[in-house]
């Protein structure tokens, strides 16, 4: 629900904007059908349930937990990354890189747990150099 909430129901038209190789029609498909999908699916898993300030609240808490568990080391378990840390980094990327700067999660994050992004940074910079490259592509 961190990802799936914000990404396809509260910033679907920024997230479309950003898929620019998507034909017209696609986009039509996705604007009718993902938002549907994602709804049904969070319901079934229960998280659809909570309001919209309440499933905030729920990712705002995990957020802050993964902070604290990282607290100043370079990984969440260390001085070397685990699988751990490339999931931490997927989920990471997905929000810092992947939405609005405006958005809420962003928002959080930045004022929240800053060290997030610090270690988001640090890892797309290690295993990514080639990281604005390849979005480029």
């Amino acid at each position: 629900a961190t990802i799936a909430y914000p990404r396809y129901l509260e910033e679907l038209d920024f997230f479309l904007e950003t898929a620019k190789h998507f034909p017209w029609w696609k986009k039509l498909i996705i604007r009718w059908y993902v938002p549907r999908n994602i709804t049904k699916k969070m319901n079934c898993h229960g998280i659809g349930r909570h309001t919209a300030n309440e499933i905030r609240h729920i990712a705002q808490e995990d957020l802050k937990a993964v902070s604290a568990l990282l607290d100043d080391k370079p990984y969440l378990f260390g001085e070397r990354p685990s699988s751990y840390d490339a999931t931490a980094f997927a989920i990471l990327a997905s929000i810092i890189y992947g939405y609005r700067a405006s958005c809420w999660l962003n928002i959080f994050i930045l004022n929240e747990c800053p060290n997030l992004i610090d270690y988001t940074n640090r890892i797309r910079d290690k295993y990514w150099s080639d990281w604005d490259s390849l979005l480029a592509k």
